[in-house]
């Protein structure tokens, strides 16, 4: 009997213990789970030293890619000309004007001593009136109607930038011969014996006045100059001789004109063409100390210029 439950308890101990032995290596047969780890950074190749037997390793540069030079961008053509201007015309119908009534105002014009005339309506020139061989290329002496032209030209002029203003003085737009040593008012008083004009009319060697400047810019562009001066004993003030040697007047017309209270033009308009030996010079004028305005006007207006 106890034999009997003494190799009973050995079953049971060997089934126990192979129970555990079981539990045992399957626990050990299961992975523990691993944790990820950083990967290892590749090895960096590392070339091999040169040697006798081992050639140098060769290094392939990317080319450099250099832009080719463009083509300057050509210059921009200039602007036309601009069309001269006409004065559009039109018919005195067209214009709401009678036409059949031009006779009869024609012939009012021949009773008149009137060369010219012209009806403009609208903007429109609708009819023009010639005689005693006059046409519409003719010049006419304007008189006092040469204001009304002139401020018209003087407007046109400060709209298109040629002009500042009205208010502008008449020296900024001409050129003035200034002697480098001034005249003063007793240099210029000829009634004193041994003032400096006196001395100069008395020693012609003196009279080589030196000017501040003597030559005027774009000077082959005028082609009509006017030279203006005061009369001294009978011939141009002398400081005006530089500037008729120091320039070529050829191909243009040289207009002469002076002051003086008392004396005439003279020959001081001829004898400044002789010193200058070029140009074509017209006889000139000769304004009073009491000239007005008008008066330079109409001398202007008389002139025939191209």
């Amino acid at each position: 009997m106890i034999e009997t439950e003494m190799a009973t308890m050995k079953q049971i101990l060997c089934l126990l213990l192979t129970a555990a032995l079981l539990i045992t290596m399957t626990a050990c047969s299961k992975k523990q789970p691993t944790v990820p780890s950083e990967p290892e950074p590749e090895p960096v190749p590392v070339q091999p030293e040169p040697t006798e037997s081992t050639p140098p390793p060769v290094i392939e540069l990317e080319p450099e890619i250099v832009p080719m030079p463009t083509e300057p961008e050509p210059a921009p053509e200039p602007e036309p000309e601009p069309e001269p201007w006409t004065w559009p015309t039109d018919t005195p119908d067209a214009q709401g004007l009678r036409a059949d009534a031009l006779p009869s105002i024609h012939a009012t014009y021949d009773s008149f001593p009137l060369l010219s005339a012209m009806i403009v309506k609208n903007g429109y020139v609708v009819d023009t009136y010639y005689k005693d061989g006059y046409d519409a290329d003719s010049r006419f002496i304007l008189n006092s109607a040469s204001k009304s032209v002139t401020s018209a030209l003087v407007g046109l002029a400060i709209e298109h930038g040629y002009l500042g203003s009205v208010d502008d003085r008449l020296a900024d737009y001409t050129f003035e011969l200034v002697p480098e040593t001034a005249y003063s008012s007793d240099d210029l008083n000829w009634t004193v014996n041994g003032s400096r004009v006196n001395r100069e009319h008395d020693d012609e060697s003196l009279r080589d006045i030196a000017l501040v400047a003597d030559s005027v810019d774009n000077w082959d562009e005028y082609d009509t100059v006017f030279i203006g001066y005061p009369i001294w004993w009978a011939i141009a003030a002398w400081p005006v001789n530089n500037f008729v040697k120091n320039n070529d007047f050829t191909g243009k017309t040289v207009i002469p004109f002076c002051t003086s209270s008392s004396s005439s033009l003279g020959q001081s308009g001829e004898l400044l063409a002789e010193m200058a030996g070029t140009g074509d010079w017209q006889t000139g004028e000769r304004f009073r100390s009491n000239a007005s305005r008008d008066d330079v006007a109409d001398w202007v207006s008389s002139l025939d210029l191209n």
